[in-house]
């Protein structure tokens, strides 16, 4: 998700896939890399899944990676 003009939140992007496994998510951010580039800093939130955290610094090497809050919670 992004920020729109009047910052509310819409959806970039979305896939379906088999599983949340390092070959999808290294996929998804290889192609979601070709939509946004890379010379902008993007921030990602999510749940932590261990095939996302070992793929994106791959992929958005200088993108941040933080915890999605809801999950945290969750997790506490």
């Amino acid at each position: 998700m992004a920020n729109d003009g009047n910052q509310g939140l819409f959806l970039l992007a979305f896939v379906v896939v088999n599983a949340e496994s390092k070959d999808n998510w290294r996929w998804f951010f290889e192609n979601l890399r070709e939509i946004v580039g890379g010379a902008r800093q993007i921030t990602f939130i999510s749940d932590q899944n261990n095939g996302l955290k070992l793929t994106l610094p791959k992929v958005f090497p200088k993108a941040y990676h933080a915890y999605c809050l809801h999950h945290l919670k969750m997790n506490l």
